[in-house]
């Protein structure tokens, strides 16, 4: 699985379950903002809020910060490869 992209499952989950961000962020109760910050990967991990209100619809919010996190790190690894390529950034990628 680490060479294989995965899906950022904030955005995965929303979609299956064919919501918007704002009917999402209603459902889990947190604030639109939140569901955003995660879809793009600008919170460093799965905030207690997100767990929370994914944990009361009844998702397991362990597994999917895990899933979070991966997705997280695979994104980073891709932006470091990229401005290597362009050799805007001398740092090797683990």
């Amino acid at each position: 699985m680490a060479d294989e992209m995965i899906e950022n499952p904030i955005k995965e989950l929303r979609n299956e379950l064919g919501l918007g961000q704002v009917e999402f962020a209603l459902l889990l109760g947190v604030h639109p903002s939140n569901v955003g910050h995660h879809e793009t990967g600008h919170a460093a991990g799965l905030q207690r809020a997100m767990r929370a209100g994914l944990d009361s619809i009844g998702f397991d919010s362990t597994k999917i910060a895990k899933r979070y996190a991966i997705w997280r790190d695979q994104k980073r690894k891709r932006l470091l490869k990229r401005l290597q390529a362009t050799k805007k950034l001398e740092v090797s990628v683990e």
